[in-house]
């Protein structure tokens, strides 16, 4: 049959009580007031073997609102009738059900969102589209994309709109654009052009500014010097 226990006396609680090493505690208590909210004086300690369940349920009235914690050490997130999250003993999957990295977010456009309260400015991190992005949502600007083929455009969601034969890094602005390379007082900076990793194959053709002495060199054939302009912009 049934076992019940009830409170005689209309919105009194229900309170159990022990001692915990000659201290007397209050463990629970069911507050009769408020449809038998449950107050536990500590944590809850749930063994599925005493249960007889492999799973245990925490949800709502409906079950669209569920975290499940199984007997495999996965724990599963319900929000409106289907799983947004699960945590594995690999990692947190977000809609994905096999995460296979710390975190692994699945889903039509994954992102992460990054919203600097204190200065009013949202960057967001993720897939867009096939291509991999840094987009400025404040300013509705990709700031960097590579695409599906390795291809990186700053300044431009779309390096494959240019010349195939330069569109490896494609740098776009709808005004100036440049590039700088920032050398020591005392040291060199340069451009190589490469067709191998090994001997001269890493500099057959070379462009260098030589900041000690304030002229670029021009070099071909493994980096042969053969133009300079000098500081006061005569060519040799």
């Amino acid at each position: 049959g049934t076992f019940n226990i009830v409170s005689p006396t209309q919105d009194k609680d229900i309170v159990f009580r022990g001692s915990d090493g000659g201290s007397g505690i209050v463990a629970l208590t069911l507050d009769m007031s408020n449809a038998g909210a449950a107050t536990f004086n500590s944590n809850i300690v749930v063994s599925s073997t005493v249960i007889g369940a492999s799973d245990l349920n925490l949800q709502s009235s409906d079950g669209n609102e569920k975290i499940t914690l199984d007997a495999s050490g996965t724990q599963r997130f319900n929000a409106g009738g289907s799983e947004i999250m699960r945590l594995t003993t690999t990692g947190l999957g977000i809609g994905e059900s096999n995460p296979d990295a710390p975190l692994h977010i699945t889903s039509n456009t994954p992102i992460i969102v990054f919203d600097e309260s204190d200065a009013n400015q949202e960057y967001r991190i993720g897939s867009f589209g096939g291509a991999f992005a840094i987009q400025d949502s404040t300013n509705s600007a990709f700031r960097f994309v590579m695409d599906n083929s390795g291809r990186i455009g700053i300044g431009t969601s779309s390096p494959s709109s240019y010349n195939s034969s330069a569109d490896d890094l494609v740098i776009a602005n709808t005004g100036h654009a440049g590039i700088t390379i920032a050398s020591g007082t005392s040291h060199t900076g340069g451009i190589f052009f490469a067709d191998g990793t090994s001997g001269d194959t890493q500099y057959r053709g070379t462009i260098q500014y030589n900041q000690t002495s304030d002229f670029m060199v021009f070099g071909t054939t493994g980096g042969a010097e053969r133009m300079r302009i000098d500081s006061s912009g005569k060519v040799g």
